[in-house]
């Protein structure tokens, strides 16, 4: 069992995604001109019960690299992601490195209780997150806010990788905090303030 992620503590904006978002580079040699590769890491969710990398209308379906697991989780521990995130960035040296949760995702919005070890984290996470929120507000406004708090968590993780920090450096990668939104059919992104 690791720590989890502290919570995000910078503000943060919701804003649709453009549909030109994301800028794709064009190969530079032949020999990569030949070879199909892809060009973003979706981290999504397996819960999520749609294809919400529909939402990237500029780019093709082959230009994805798509990891699902419970809850879009990318940390200490987890191999299927590491190996995942290895992949992409030290193979396939992505530029985009997406991390996509969504509303109304059963995980996290059932969490708060669970008693199995790998929730452990979720649980903590929940806590913290419990704490900063006003009691005033719905439980539906309050678990939004959490999946978007985690996502933010999960990105702000992977920045402080060594292999994201180079990638960032050598090539330029970015990295992204997406939601999906089921009721609107579209992702929004999670863009901190400056500050």
């Amino acid at each position: 069992m690791t720590a989890p992620h502290p919570l995000p503590q910078k503000a943060y904006t919701v804003q649709p995604v453009p549909p030109n978002y994301l800028s794709l580079s064009t190969p530079s040699t032949t020999d990569d001109a030949t070879q199909e590769k892809e060009k973003v890491l979706w981290i999504g969710c397996s819960d999520s019960l749609v294809s919400e990398t529909d939402s990237l209308t500029n780019v093709n379906r082959s230009e994805i690299f798509v990891h699902r697991n419970l809850g879009n989780r990318v940390s200490v521990g987890d191999v299927s992601s590491g190996s995942a995130l290895e992949w992409c960035v030290e193979g396939l040296k992505v530029q985009h490195i997406i991390v996509c949760g969504h509303y109304d995702c059963h995980l996290l919005s059932e969490s708060k209780s669970d008693s199995n070890n790998w929730y452990h984290d979720f649980i903590q996470l929940h806590q913290l997150s419990d704490a900063q929120e006003p009691a005033s507000q719905d439980q539906k406004a309050r678990n939004r806010h959490f999946e978007e708090l985690y996502v933010l968590a999960e990105v702000e993780w992977l920045k402080k990788q060594d292999q994201v920090q180079r990638a960032v450096k050598e090539w330029g990668c970015q990295v992204h905090a997406f939601v999906y939104d089921r009721e609107r059919g579209e992702c929004v992104r999670l863009v901190e303030k400056e500050g």
